[in-house]
């Protein structure tokens, strides 16, 4: 399944996050990286242990890494104390959490194609400001479109083809229409 490629604008922005929840890309590897203990938060809430044995993990956790992780911390995925550049990525997903804690692992996996095979979320999208460009990596929604020549994972979203290609809904493309007769492209 390719992914569909579609321009940045106003309206499809709005329309995502309204809809998603978003997160940098920094902040979703950090996180990546440290997906044991969402798995510690998880079973916190859901009473498989208590909140003080997994405080205790987490101090051995932090002595053991030198960090200062709190539990509250990991409920949150508190970012802000994790740098993101300008122009980092951002993700947009129905479910933040399972989507870190879901990737996949493999070591020759690209980075997309493992937000892509996430389990647990039904939409990921990815914005990547400075190339003006959101690519729908996984939604509810697939349809044939045409292959972009320059990147072989990649479909043009708004134009139809002959390979199956993850899309956003059929209202979306009204309003980049709407947005490219209005010149608000």
């Amino acid at each position: 399944m390719k992914y569909g490629s579609y321009p940045v604008t106003v309206g499809i922005l709005e329309w995502i996050s309204h809809r998603l929840d978003a997160v940098d890309y920094s902040s979703f590897c950090y996180w990546f990286e440290r997906k044991k203990l969402i798995q510690l938060a998880d079973d916190v809430e859901s009473g498989n242990i208590s909140r003080m044995t997994a405080n205790r993990i987490l101090a051995a956790y932090n002595r053991d890494v030198g960090m200062a992780l709190t539990l509250d911390e990991l409920f949150e995925l508190d970012d802000t104390y994790i740098f993101s550049p300008s122009g980092d990525w951002i993700v947009y997903t129905d479910n933040i959490r399972a989507l870190i804690r879901n990737a996949p692992e493999r070591p020759n996996l690209r980075p997309l194609d493992s937000l892509a095979e996430g389990n647990g979320v039904r939409w990921v999208l990815l914005y990547q400001p400075e190339e003006h460009v959101i690519h729908a990596l996984k939604t509810p929604h697939t349809q044939t479109r045409e292959m972009n020549p320059s990147a072989d994972q990649f479909a043009n979203a708004l134009v139809s083809g002959s390979h199956p290609a993850y899309v956003l809904p059929p209202e979306v493309h009204g309003i980049i229409k709407q947005e490219k007769e209005n010149d608000c492209y």
